[in-house]
């Protein structure tokens, strides 16, 4: 029988808090190996440490073959976990929710689909595949999280408390599923503070308190608690005064009546079991066996038949993408926020444009606009009225890719913070530069989409309702280059600000604040446009660009080092 797990000496510290003491352990492949220990021990922590979600303080590990801190992403392909919190994305499907992890996990598309059926009927939540997780009860809701972990068929499964605040059905279904993942040859690490489930489960249990106190297999330390168990079946029913004459013998210390046989505890079941046979013969009882209790079959090594990777960049950035926008979309507040500020910008633009037509600025109000903005000088007064109020909001439309992609942002990471999704996501093979990359786009397309069609459309009412100076304004060649290409820019650096202070805070109005200084520097550089203290002339206009996209990929380096699993996971509590 193989090794599917091996750590040696290891240990992880928080500061002055040793969570896991130079611990050593070895799980055999096609075992239910259970973790026992109270809340607070360090058992989360030891599972993320050997689903390589966090790096050891020292020691060493080997997983599914695989060492830590060598083959972390092979590892987390050919590990399941389930977290303690479910974490669905509970806006939508189940079925939805399982075949983007099976993309994640680098199967192929008709693989996803045939085993988010197997699973989804495996757990007996077929019939509900199509409606969002968010109306399952919480027993379901464990199920979903349980079939996410298991859907890839690793070759580790690792389970954190999985019966924990079920019902009893529910609680029954998660057991027979471990059971049968035995049965299969699955290596299951179950992590558990109740004793009774360990004892009904596990082929061996680790006693657990930061450090492991003592490794044996349930038998074991029944038998040191009770001594060793002997079943005795007799015909048609043990009766009353069966159990009493067993227990009169010398050296039994426990009996019972358990499914229509008497266990027997004694220290000394060679010496004991043919005194209770005789004791019960003289009292006519019909013996029809006597066996030795304990002793489980032993595992079987399981089919490999859907092996997990890293998924094509191509394939994930898609997949990561059409849930993003799905969730967005879902998100009533959030498309509210993204489709706010162009409405407003773009409604107050036109508006104002046409109110200079039919309310002529008076003489005083002129001069105040040429002093202000020499670049208006000698055209007609309405003219250039029109002229500085289409300038002006076009400087107002380069805030939306300031602000709106910055919300997605913030939203895309603290939004899966506070949805518990974050640990499933990252307990995936994908990497985290291709994650931190997906979420960007995700957030930077429609942002960029939005603010071109705006633009689009308050060109559009400019030609229509506004003079030529308006029409030369919105047209003019370096606010078309401004919108086409800076626009996409500033996209960018919003939504990796927006991500990397998302990786330091958990309120998303504190992050919006912050970020919300990206709009200063865009607004002085406006004003400063229009009021022609600055000429956005080609050089001006390069010097800007390459400003911009330097910038983009300073702040992208940043956030992919600050989104970190580690980081992620131990600075969000």
């Amino acid at each position: 029988m193989g090794i599917a797990l091996r750590t040696e000496k290891l240990t992880k510290r928080f500061d002055r808090l040793v969570a896991v003491d130079g611990i050593d352990l070895e799980v055999r492949e096609g075992e239910v190996f259970g973790f026992l220990g109270p809340n607070g021990a360090g058992k989360t922590t030891t599972l993320r440490l050997v689903c390589a979600l966090i790096a050891p303080t020292s020691g060493t590990a080997e997983v599914a073959g695989y060492r830590l801190g060598v083959d972390d992403a092979k590892i987390r392909a050919a590990v399941g976990i389930l977290t303690e919190q479910p974490g669905l994305y509970e806006r939508q499907s189940a079925w939805e929710n399982l075949v983007f992890y099976a993309t994640l996990y680098g199967l192929p598309t008709a693989v996803a689909a045939k085993q988010a059926e197997r699973y989804l009927r495996l757990m007996g939540l077929w019939e509900r595949r199509q409606e969002p997780t968010a109306t399952f009860s919480r027993g379901m809701k464990q199920k979903m999280a349980i079939a996410r972990a298991a859907l890839h068929e690793p070759r580790i499964l690792f389970l954190d408390e999985p019966t924990t605040g079920l019902d009893p059905d529910a609680a029954k279904t998660v057991r027979d599923f471990i059971v049968a993942l035995r049965g299969e040859g699955r290596t299951v690490f179950l992590c558990t503070h109740n004793l009774d489930e360990a004892d009904r489960l596990c082929d061996r249990i680790a006693f657990f308190r930061h450090k492991v106190i003592r490794i044996d297999s349930p038998d074991e330390l029944r038998a040191e608690l009770y001594g060793r168990a002997t079943e005795i079946r007799l015909l048609p029913a043990p009766r009353p005064e069966d159990l009493a004459r067993v227990r009169a013998v010398a050296g039994v210390r426990e009996a019972r009546f358990e499914n229509g046989s008497i266990i027997v505890a004694s220290t000394d079941p060679l010496r004991t079991n043919p005194l209770l046979v005789r004791a019960l013969v003289e009292g006519g009882a019909e013996i029809a066996y006597v066996t030795g209790r304990g002793g489980r079959s032993p595992p079987r090594t399981p089919p490999m038949s859907v092996v997990a990777r890293t998924p094509e960049r191509t394939t994930l950035v898609r997949a990561v993408c059409v849930r993003e926008w799905r969730e967005a979309i879902g998100n009533k507040l959030l498309v509210g926020m993204t489709l706010l500020p162009p409405v407003v910008i773009l409604g107050t633009g036109v508006l104002a444009v046409a109110a200079a037509a039919i309310n002529p600025p008076s003489e005083r109000d002129i001069q105040a606009l040429y002093s202000a903005a020499p670049a208006v000088r000698g055209l007609d007064p309405v003219d250039a009225v029109q002229g500085f109020i289409a300038t002006y909001f076009l400087i107002l439309f380069m805030l939306i890719p300031t602000v709106v992609p910055l919300t997605m942002a913030i939203y895309s990471v603290i939004g899966e913070k506070s949805m518990r999704t974050l640990e499933p996501l990252l307990a995936t093979p994908v990497g985290v530069g291709d994650l931190l990359f997906a979420k960007s786009l995700a957030s930077t397309v429609p942002s960029v989409i939005v603010t071109w069609t705006a633009y689009a459309f308050y060109l559009t009412s400019v030609v229509l309702l506004g003079s030529r100076a308006a029409v030369n304004a919105v047209t003019a060649p370096r606010w078309v280059l401004a919108i086409l290409v800076m626009v996409p820019l500033l996209t960018l650096l919003s939504v990796n600000l927006g991500i990397l202070i998302s990786t330091r805070v958990n309120d998303v109005r504190v992050a919006q604040q912050i970020g919300g200084l990206v709009v200063v520097p865009v607004v002085a550089i406006g004003i400063a446009q229009v009021t022609g203290r600055v000429v956005l002339d080609n050089g001006a206009f390069l010097q800007m660009t390459t400003v911009l996209i330097v910038l983009d990929l300073a702040v992208f380096w940043l956030a992919k080092i600050a989104f970190q699993r580690e980081n992620i996971l131990v600075r969000w509590r």
